[in-house]
């Protein structure tokens, strides 16, 4: 039986700048204060904003997350209870599309999925499927 795939869900604290620019023409780049409420967060990592309290994305547009400083270190990933100001970037970090006490949730990444048995080989499809539909 594979094992969930690595969750995490940020509470944005503040939002502290917003700017146009990134690879594609509507997609921008926010810096925010977050606090990590559940599991490990990770650069690269894919997150929806969600309802409070629920993992039901309220906004489809993705936001990947670009970079995490903590107490002023550049830092791969922020875990649990941990605070840290993290770049946000694509078309959901508009302005005003972020704000103060929203909560974001991250995509499920099949690829980091593995069997209990200890097998690192990728899910099969189905189970995949399964997963993300959680």
């Amino acid at each position: 039986m594979p094992r969930r795939a690595n969750l995490c869900t940020l509470s944005i604290l503040s939002v502290d700048s917003v700017t146009q620019g990134g690879p594609a023409a509507t997609d921008c780049v926010a810096v925010c204060v977050v606090r990590c409420i559940d599991g490990t967060a990770r650069t690269g990592m894919v997150f929806h904003r969600v309802a409070p309290g629920m993992r039901t994305r309220t906004d489809v547009t993705p936001l990947t997350l670009a970079a995490i400083e903590w107490y002023g270190k550049q830092v791969d990933q922020l875990d649990t209870v941990h605070s840290a100001k993290v770049t946000l970037a694509g078309a959901g970090a508009g302005a005003n599309a972020l704000a103060a006490w929203d909560v974001l949730a991250s995509a499920p990444d099949t690829a980091s999925l593995t069997h209990e048995s200890g097998n690192d080989e990728a899910p099969r499809p189905a189970e995949a499927e399964a997963l993300s539909s959680r």
